[in-house]
């Protein structure tokens, strides 16, 4: 009985963290393709968003998926 719960219980965690959606990305300059520190990305029309680091890197996680 004790398995079974533990088995419910890892598909139940596995289903919800499915359901998140992670943006990566990386942001460089146009014309000397430059990594863009600092820069910030944010989501159109949300308060989602994140900043660069210094190589130009970025993520935006916790995102819920649209079934769009």
């Amino acid at each position: 009985m004790r398995g079974l719960l533990v088995m419910v219980f890892f598909f139940a965690l596995s289903i919800l963290n499915a359901q998140q959606g992670i943006i990566k990305g990386s942001i460089v300059d146009e014309i000397s393709n430059e990594p863009l520190i600092g820069a910030t990305v944010v989501i159109e029309g949300t308060t989602k968003g994140a900043s660069a680091d210094l190589d130009g890197n970025y993520t935006i996680k916790d995102l819920e998926r649209s079934e769009e």
